[in-house]
Protein backbone atom coordinates (compact mmCIF):
# COMPACT_ATOMS: atom_id res chain seq x y z
CA UNK A 1 0.00 0.00 0.00
CA UNK A 2 2.87 2.38 0.79
CA UNK A 3 4.45 1.66 -2.62
CA UNK A 4 1.21 2.67 -4.37
CA UNK A 5 1.16 5.98 -2.49
CA UNK A 6 4.82 6.64 -3.34
CA UNK A 7 4.20 5.82 -7.00
CA UNK A 8 1.18 8.11 -7.17
CA UNK A 9 3.07 10.91 -5.45
CA UNK A 10 5.99 10.53 -7.86
CA UNK A 11 3.70 10.56 -10.92
CA UNK A 12 1.92 13.64 -9.58
CA UNK A 13 5.20 15.49 -9.02
CA UNK A 14 6.38 14.65 -12.56
CA UNK A 15 3.36 16.17 -14.29
CA UNK A 16 4.47 18.70 -16.88
CA UNK A 17 8.08 17.49 -16.93
CA UNK A 18 9.48 16.93 -20.42
CA UNK A 19 12.14 14.20 -20.79
CA UNK A 20 15.49 15.31 -22.19
CA UNK A 21 16.15 14.34 -25.80
CA UNK A 22 19.03 11.97 -26.48
CA UNK A 23 21.25 13.81 -28.95
CA UNK A 24 23.80 10.99 -29.01
CA UNK A 25 26.58 13.19 -27.59
CA UNK A 26 28.74 11.91 -24.80
CA UNK A 27 29.56 14.59 -22.28
CA UNK A 28 33.24 14.72 -21.41
CA UNK A 29 34.80 16.02 -18.24
CA UNK A 30 36.04 19.58 -18.69
CA UNK A 31 39.71 20.09 -17.88
CA UNK A 32 40.34 16.36 -17.69
CA UNK A 33 43.64 15.57 -15.90
CA UNK A 34 46.62 14.76 -18.10
CA UNK A 35 47.54 11.06 -18.24
CA UNK A 36 50.66 10.03 -16.35
CA UNK A 37 52.66 7.09 -17.67
CA UNK A 38 55.11 5.23 -15.49
CA UNK A 39 58.65 4.93 -16.84
CA UNK A 40 60.01 1.63 -15.51
CA UNK A 41 63.66 2.67 -15.98
CA UNK A 42 63.03 5.64 -13.70
CA UNK A 43 63.10 3.42 -10.60
CA UNK A 44 66.83 2.75 -10.96
CA UNK A 45 67.67 6.46 -11.21
CA UNK A 46 65.62 7.41 -8.14
CA UNK A 47 67.15 4.92 -5.73
CA UNK A 48 69.54 7.68 -4.60
CA UNK A 49 66.77 10.25 -4.07
CA UNK A 50 67.17 12.93 -1.42
CA UNK A 51 63.95 12.27 0.53
CA UNK A 52 64.50 10.83 3.96
CA UNK A 53 62.26 8.11 5.35
CA UNK A 54 63.00 9.33 8.87
CA UNK A 55 59.66 10.47 10.31
CA UNK A 56 60.01 14.23 10.90
CA UNK A 57 56.37 14.84 11.76
CA UNK A 58 53.94 13.38 14.28
CA UNK A 59 52.10 10.32 13.04
CA UNK A 60 48.52 10.95 11.92
CA UNK A 61 45.44 8.72 11.95
CA UNK A 62 43.32 7.64 8.98
CA UNK A 63 40.68 10.35 9.28
CA UNK A 64 43.02 13.15 10.33
CA UNK A 65 43.41 15.98 7.80
CA UNK A 66 46.85 17.08 6.64
CA UNK A 67 47.99 20.57 5.73
CA UNK A 68 51.34 22.16 4.97
CA UNK A 69 52.51 25.36 3.31
CA UNK A 70 55.90 26.93 2.87
CA UNK A 71 56.57 30.47 3.93
CA UNK A 72 55.76 32.80 1.08
CA UNK A 73 52.56 30.99 0.09
CA UNK A 74 49.71 33.45 0.39
CA UNK A 75 47.02 32.59 2.91
CA UNK A 76 44.27 33.12 0.31
CA UNK A 77 45.97 30.77 -2.16
CA UNK A 78 46.27 28.11 0.56
CA UNK A 79 42.58 28.51 1.43
CA UNK A 80 41.70 28.01 -2.25
CA UNK A 81 43.76 24.81 -2.25
CA UNK A 82 41.99 23.57 0.89
CA UNK A 83 38.57 24.28 -0.65
CA UNK A 84 39.50 22.42 -3.83
CA UNK A 85 39.10 25.58 -5.92
CA UNK A 86 42.10 24.95 -8.19
CA UNK A 87 41.46 22.65 -11.17
CA UNK A 88 43.23 19.32 -10.70
CA UNK A 89 45.58 18.88 -13.63
CA UNK A 90 46.66 15.29 -12.91
CA UNK A 91 46.29 12.63 -10.26
CA UNK A 92 48.20 9.62 -8.99
CA UNK A 93 46.67 6.68 -7.11
CA UNK A 94 49.14 5.07 -4.70
CA UNK A 95 46.83 3.34 -2.26
CA UNK A 96 47.58 -0.31 -1.76
CA UNK A 97 51.24 0.09 -2.80
CA UNK A 98 54.25 -0.73 -0.62
CA UNK A 99 56.07 2.37 0.62
CA UNK A 100 59.24 2.06 -1.49
CA UNK A 101 57.26 1.59 -4.74
CA UNK A 102 54.96 4.48 -3.80
CA UNK A 103 57.98 6.71 -3.15
CA UNK A 104 59.48 5.97 -6.57
CA UNK A 105 56.13 6.50 -8.27
CA UNK A 106 55.55 9.78 -6.39
CA UNK A 107 59.02 11.10 -7.27
CA UNK A 108 58.52 10.29 -10.94
CA UNK A 109 55.04 11.82 -10.88
CA UNK A 110 56.31 15.06 -9.29
CA UNK A 111 59.15 15.35 -11.84
CA UNK A 112 56.70 14.72 -14.69
CA UNK A 113 54.18 17.26 -13.33
CA UNK A 114 56.88 19.94 -13.06
CA UNK A 115 58.11 19.15 -16.57
CA UNK A 116 54.51 19.49 -17.83
CA UNK A 117 54.24 22.83 -15.96
CA UNK A 118 51.30 21.62 -13.85
CA UNK A 119 50.45 23.56 -10.72
CA UNK A 120 47.82 21.53 -8.84
CA UNK A 121 47.79 17.74 -8.66
CA UNK A 122 46.09 15.13 -6.51
CA UNK A 123 47.83 12.18 -4.88
CA UNK A 124 45.57 9.43 -3.55
CA UNK A 125 47.15 7.50 -0.67
CA UNK A 126 44.09 5.84 0.83
CA UNK A 127 43.09 5.92 4.48
CA UNK A 128 45.34 3.09 5.57
CA UNK A 129 42.66 0.88 7.07
CA UNK A 130 44.79 -2.12 6.06
CA UNK A 131 47.80 -0.80 7.98
CA UNK A 132 48.52 -2.15 11.43
CA UNK A 133 48.57 0.96 13.62
CA UNK A 134 48.90 4.14 11.53
CA UNK A 135 48.23 4.67 7.81
CA UNK A 136 51.68 4.06 6.32
CA UNK A 137 51.41 5.86 2.96
CA UNK A 138 49.57 8.84 4.39
CA UNK A 139 52.33 9.39 6.95
CA UNK A 140 55.11 8.76 4.42
CA UNK A 141 53.62 11.28 1.98
CA UNK A 142 53.21 13.82 4.78
CA UNK A 143 56.94 13.45 5.37
CA UNK A 144 58.17 13.17 1.75
CA UNK A 145 56.14 16.06 0.32
CA UNK A 146 57.46 18.42 2.99
CA UNK A 147 60.99 17.60 1.79
CA UNK A 148 60.34 17.98 -1.93
CA UNK A 149 61.62 21.22 -3.44
CA UNK A 150 58.82 21.02 -6.04
CA UNK A 151 56.04 21.28 -3.44
CA UNK A 152 54.96 24.64 -1.99
CA UNK A 153 51.80 23.41 -0.23
CA UNK A 154 49.56 20.40 0.26
CA UNK A 155 46.41 19.53 2.18
CA UNK A 156 43.81 16.80 2.49
CA UNK A 157 41.33 16.78 -0.37
CA UNK A 158 37.65 17.60 -0.34
CA UNK A 159 35.34 14.57 0.16
CA UNK A 160 34.47 14.46 -3.57
CA UNK A 161 38.18 13.93 -4.38
CA UNK A 162 39.02 11.42 -1.64
CA UNK A 163 38.85 13.42 1.60
CA UNK A 164 41.45 12.41 4.16
CA UNK A 165 42.56 9.61 1.81
CA UNK A 166 43.99 12.02 -0.79
CA UNK A 167 46.05 15.19 -1.01
CA UNK A 168 45.85 18.31 -3.12
CA UNK A 169 49.42 19.31 -3.92
CA UNK A 170 50.42 22.76 -5.17
CA UNK A 171 53.68 22.85 -7.13
CA UNK A 172 56.15 25.65 -7.73
CA UNK A 173 55.78 27.66 -10.87
CA UNK A 174 58.73 29.30 -12.60
CA UNK A 175 58.37 32.06 -10.04
CA UNK A 176 57.69 30.92 -6.50
CA UNK A 177 53.96 30.64 -5.86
Amino acid sequence: MNDDNDSALFKDSMKGVTPLKDDGKILSQKNRPKPFKLNLEYAESTIQDNLSDFQRTELVDSDERLSFKRSGVQHRQFQQLQRGQFPLEADLDLHGMVAQDAKIMMLQFLDWAVEERLRTICIIHGKGYGSSEYPVLKNKLNNWLRQSHHVIAFCSAQPKDGGSGALYVRLKSNGFT
